[in-house]
């Protein structure tokens, strides 16, 4: 069983993947620029999740690949 942080942090990136998945379908396709922000900041959880899974405090930055 994941510990919390772990939990918080999955619980966060799918408040994300859910607003994205709304813009989508509601056919706001004008707003790609959110739409792909909302997609970054997803991704970033859930890997700050992963993170967190191995006992470790993700650090507190956004670059996606340096999370990998």
């Amino acid at each position: 069983m994941p510990n919390e942080l772990v939990q918080q942090w999955i619980k966060k990136a799918e408040e994300d993947w859910t607003g994205i998945k709304r813009l989508k379908t509601g056919g706001l396709s004008d707003i790609a620029d959110l739409i792909s922000f909302l997609s970054q900041q997803c991704a970033e959880k859930y890997l700050k999740a992963l993170i967190q899974n191995e006992d470790t405090e993700p650090p507190r930055l956004h670059h996606l690949t340096v999370l990998l």
